[in-house]
């Protein structure tokens, strides 16, 4: 049988590392695999790739693609004599998981009169709150980018949220997100200050992780 440059390994990197994730799959949540067929030519190169099992017009047309840039197979070979074969290849299209590890954290302040800001639920709200609203970005998904966006907000006497600004930046993408998220929270509990309301920072860490396909 032909295989793959450096084996099964390779193929699975290659696959990997050249899957450009239909936006229109990602939208609508489709996974599932692509049953190709293409003949292996006696000198390694592909040809008349065809689908046999399809998921969705534009993953086939992907995986279709992602064939024809192949380098050259290491040909099937009869009593030693390289010959063209049929190979039959699944390409699977998974969406990673995105997994947000959030957690709350404040700008330190020894001041004991100072009353920190809530948001309305406490931490666990707050969590389920980014969980639910952040949409990880196309970009970032195909490109495989993570990491933690720190975000300052200043929570307002009536609890509202202003000044809106990035502390860590990872990817502008990320950046945009987190910000968009941020600015779509409900009132918060305001802080106080000798007993007053008070207008208080706060610094927010949004984690964006995926998992590998």
């Amino acid at each position: 049988m032909p295989h793959f440059p450096s084996g099964d390994e390779e193929l699975l990197k290659f696959l990997k590392n050249n899957i450009r994730y239909p936006e229109e799959a990602v939208k609508n949540k489709i996974e599932g695999r692509v049953n190709l067929r293409f003949k292996i030519k006696s000198d390694g190169s592909i040809e008349d790739i065809a689908v046999v099992k399809g998921l969705n017009p534009a993953c086939d047309s992907e995986a279709v693609r992602i064939v024809k840039l192949m380098p050259k197979w290491i040909p099937a070979k009869d009593f030693d004599k390289p010959v063209d074969i049929y190979y039959l290849l699944a390409v699977t299209f998974r969406l990673p998981k995105i997994i947000q590890e959030n957690t709350l954290e404040v700008i330190g302040t020894s001041d004991s009169t100072i009353v920190l800001p809530q948001f309305p639920g406490g931490e666990k709200a707050i969590m389920r709150f980014l969980v639910n609203n952040i949409k990880y970005p196309l970009d970032a998904i195909r490109n495989n980018i993570q990491g933690r966006v720190i975000v300052n907000i200043l929570v307002m006497k009536d609890g509202s949220i202003s000044d809106v600004e990035i502390l860590q930046s990872v990817h502008p993408s990320l950046d945009k997100e987190a910000i968009r998220v941020v600015k779509r929270m409900p009132k918060w509990i305001p802080g106080t200050k000798n007993g007053e309301p008070a207008n208080i920072q706060f610094t927010l860490p949004i984690v964006f992780r995926l998992s590998s396909f």
